[in-house]
This record gives C-alpha cells, sequence and structure tokens, in this order.
C-alpha cells in the first residue's frame, strides 16, 4: 500500500501534459494486453497454383483433331489459355486449337512436323504445362520447282513423296 501512496504522489507531482501521456500509454498497453475475444487462425502460405495436361504427347495426321485436357490445381479458378508453338489459339501454319482444348492439325506440315501445345493457367500466367504433338501426312516435293524447256526438249525432274514427313516412300527421277 506504502508503494502505491508513492506513486499516486510522484503521479501527481509530474506536470499535465506529462500525465496525459502516461495515462495513455498505460491504457494502450492494457487495451493490447486484452485482444479480441474471437480467436484467429494463423494465416496460410499463398497457395500453389499447378498446371498439368493430357496426354503430353500425341501423333496427329494433317488436318485431323486431338483434344487435348488442363487441370489447374491451387485455386478456383480453373481457365486456361491454349497456345500453339506460343501463339494464343494457334495459326494456319502450325495448326489451331479452341478454347476447349482441341487441337486441329493444318493442312500441310510445318518444318520441322512438331508443334508444342502449351496450356496456360489464367490463375497465375507464370504456370504452363506443355505436350509436343508429331504431325503426320504425306509431304510432295519436286526439283526443279521451275523450269525453261525448249520445245521438243527434255527436262528431267525428280520427285520425293514423304510419308510421316521422315521415311521416303517412292522416288520419281
Amino acid at each position: 500500500m506504502k508503494t502505491f501512496i508513492r506513486l499516486s504522489q510522484r503521479f501527481a507531482e509530474l506536470r499535465p501534459i506529462s500525465r496525459f501521456f502516461l495515462v495513455m500509454l498505460t491504457s494502450i498497453l492494457i487495451l493490447q494486453g486484452c485482444g479480441s475475444s474471437s480467436s484467429s487462425a494463423p494465416p496460410t502460405p499463398d497457395s500453389v497454383v499447378a498446371i498439368s495436361i493430357t496426354p503430353t504427347t500425341a501423333s496427329v495426321a494433317t488436318t485431323a483433331s486431338q483434344p487435348f485436357t488442363a487441370t489447374v490445381t491451387g485455386t478456383t479458378n480453373m481457365a486456361v489459355t491454349w497456345q500453339v508453338n506460343s501463339v494464343t489459339g494457334g495459326d494456319a501454319t502450325h495448326g489451331m486449337i479452341s478454347t476447349t482444348g482441341v487441337y486441329t492439325a493444318p493442312a500441310t506440315l510445318p518444318t520441322p512436323a512438331t508443334v508444342t501445345v502449351t496450356a496456360v493457367a489464367q490463375a497465375d500466367s507464370t504456370k504452363s504445362a506443355a505436350a509436343v504433338v508429331t504431325l503426320t501426312g504425306v509431304a510432295v516435293s519436286i526439283s526443279p520447282t521451275t523450269a525453261s524447256v525448249a520445245t521438243t526438249a527434255t527436262q528431267p525432274f525428280t520427285g520425293l513423296i514423304v510419308f510421316h514427313a521422315i521415311v521416303p516412300i517412292i522416288e520419281i527421277g
């Protein structure tokens, strides 16, 4: 009790402005210690967005179609952007891909005859998954491609038919 009396006497000796700040500081410390009656869960680490694609490889004939499926995890946003060789939606040279993931091969084989189909997570555009597509079909080439031939003269031409863009089947010439 003597300690309390001495403290209250010392408190009375303080200047009014000092007493004000001392009361405010004490109040803040008391209120901080009380906290809130509701419990709060500790913060959770940010969800990690991940994406996968199936199938991861495919062999597709010219003008044929191949469906792909993308699975996005770690977010409620399951939407993806489809690309062929880094072009959203694809192009006529390398093939087109629909917003639902159906790839359609081009009418003629590009060089090289492989393309990459990519699904990019819209929730996090740094996350993507890719599949390699080998394009197959018949390619025909003739050389020379132009020639000037005099009347009654002959010009030899060489033709090459390639199936699956790698195996020569017939050579004419």
